[in-house]
């Protein structure tokens, strides 16, 4: 707990004189966030607190991801600009995660921004359209008050998987980013009857991550307010360990959900190589380069990872034949990185399809 607010007041107060209109909260908070650029962006911090104290920041003049976000929250409110704080937990189609801000217009409609500076110049100087290029399966607004629908105002936390869902000030706001679907997980067999939470995850950095909850319904769990075009794997938490359903679900542009469960009876050939991917507006880190004489270790999920082969790859691309079909792949070199992403296979087109 700190008294910062004349700080941050100080801070930006210059940039008031070149408001026209300080009634309009978008050009205040644009002039406030121009002023802010002095402080840079790093991608990780070597202390571990989850966020810089508004003293620690002013100080450093630097931050991570949710520290810049949390200045420029700092900065307009000094103000008096009602400003949010809004963060996917991880992102479903790419690496890492992100935290940016929105203002409040006059008609009530939430600006997204960028508090580190780094954007378009359309709209706000620095304004933020997180769902253009990337897809994202969850939003979540931070709040003052404890949401009644968040987990962790409904079970222990204790009971929940570490990591944001602790968090009782949490809001989803998904919806408001772009389209969104459900996704209906049936409960299989060989979980217990006592378990009445579900979780869903999302494949990034090498590993399946937390990005959503349900409650049971009779024997079935739904996933509401997803983003679509994307691959999800429900799970349950069970004994402090995250307990993967056997198959991953995708969940299309349309909103209906397809299993990826491994046809080992249908096969076909592929050539993988970046000349057949299927071309989309979303530009996400995607690292895969395929180097002619290099191998490659190809992966399918079926209960878990499994090895499916290793192939040299040629100036055409990598050759595998007998692949299932209905699979979720997974494509690595000797130098994983952990970035690699998920991909399905067209078994008429052979085209790949990112996730």
């Amino acid at each position: 707990m700190e008294d910062w607010r004349e700080n941050y007041r100080f801070l930006v107060e210059n940039s008031l004189t070149k408001v026209e209109d300080l009634t309009d909260p978008v050009e205040v908070a644009t002039q406030i966030i121009l002023e802010l650029q002095n402080f840079s962006f790093i991608s990780n911090r070597p202390d571990p607190i989850p966020l810089l104290s508004p003293s620690k920041l002013l100080f450093r003049r630097q931050g991570s991801c949710p520290d810049l976000a949390n200045l420029a929250l700092l900065a307009c409110r000094a103000h008096g600009i009602a400003v949010t704080f809004e963060f996917t937990p991880h992102y479903a189609a790419s690496s890492n995660r992100h935290f940016w801000n929105t203002v409040i217009n006059t008609e009530g409609n939430h600006i997204p921004f960028n508090g580190n500076c780094v954007g378009s110049l359309e709209g706000l100087p620095y304004a933020y359209n997180p769902s253009y290029k990337k897809r994202m399966a969850k939003v979540f607004r931070k709040t003052y008050a404890i949401q009644p629908n968040a987990l962790a105002t409904i079970i222990p936390v204790q009971d929940i998987p570490k990591g944001f869902l602790q968090e009782k000030n949490i809001k989803d706001v998904t919806h408001e980013y772009g389209p969104v679907g459900n996704l209906e997980y049936v409960l299989y067999n060989t979980i217990s009857d006592s378990i009445q939470t579900a979780y869903l995850n999302v494949f990034n950095t090498g590993s399946w991550r937390t990005i959503d909850w349900a409650k049971k319904e009779k024997n079935n769990f739904v996933f509401s307010n997803l983003g679509v075009d994307l691959v999800y794997l429900p799970s349950i938490y069970k004994d402090g360990k995250m307990v993967f359903h056997p198959f991953p679900t995708l969940l299309d542009k349309a909103g209906k959900t397809h299993i990826l469960k491994p046809d080992l009876k249908n096969t076909f050939d592929a050539v993988l190589g970046r000349q057949e991917e299927f071309k989309t507006d979303y530009i996400e880190n995607n690292p895969l380069e395929i180097e002619a004489g290099k191998k490659y270790q190809l992966y399918y999920w079926d209960k878990g990872w499994q090895k499916f082969g290793i192939s040299e790859a040629t100036h055409k691309g990598i050759i595998f034949k007998n692949l299932p079909e209905n699979a979720l792949f997974l494509l690595v070199s000797k130098n994983y990185t952990g970035f690699e992403r998920i991909f399905i296979l067209d078994p008429q087109t052979k085209r790949i399809r990112w996730y």
